[in-house]
């Protein structure tokens, strides 16, 4: 992890070094609010001047949790609950974002609003690394790529090279 080998470390460790994960399914605190779920992802952070203006940022990026936060996590909608978790895991200040399935099951708009947001944080100074099927997106948003076909790496390259690719337009974008 940036440069330095992390097999063996704690998870909250692998956090306090910068590394934060969106895990597939989301893995809330459902009992909890909205609130304290975002303030979980920063329980490794002592700044509380800084934790104040990313909770700011997180929430200018995702302004449908603003009114939510005194909400029970467990009582919102699939889409509200996975910007839930990406707000989560920005919270803990990251420099590489790992996401598994971000946009599995979600409608089409909160594809869309995931995708843009994951686009502004990657221009920012977050790295991000994405696991996604949907392929369209993913090649959308990414700089490289690697396409996997049960756990092997089949193609690999710059994300636009491999979206014009034929064999790729055939197999994983449905062209």
């Amino acid at each position: 992890l940036f440069g330095d080998d992390v097999t063996g470390q704690e998870p909250d460790a692998l956090v306090r070094r910068g590394l934060s994960l969106v895990p597939e399914g989301r893995r809330l605190f459902t009992a909890m609010s909205v609130g304290d779920n975002l303030q979980a992802g920063a329980y490794s952070r002592t700044d509380k001047a800084a934790i104040a203006a990313d909770l700011d940022r997180v929430l200018t990026h995702f302004p449908a949790l603003r009114d939510r936060l005194k909400a029970q996590a467990g009582s919102l909608s699939g889409g509200q609950q996975q910007m839930v978790a990406v707000a989560r895991a920005l919270m803990s200040a990251p420099r590489l974002l790992l996401l598994d399935e971000p946009t599995i099951g979600l409608a089409p708009a909160i594809v869309d609003t995931i995708a843009g947001i994951l686009r502004d944080i990657a221009a920012g100074d977050v790295d991000v690394l994405l696991v996604e099927q949907n392929a369209e997106m993913a090649l959308a948003l990414a700089d490289q790529a690697f396409i996997l076909e049960r756990g092997r790496i089949v193609m690999a390259g710059a994300a636009a090279e491999l979206a014009r690719s034929d064999e790729v337009r055939r197999a994983y974008l449905g062209i």
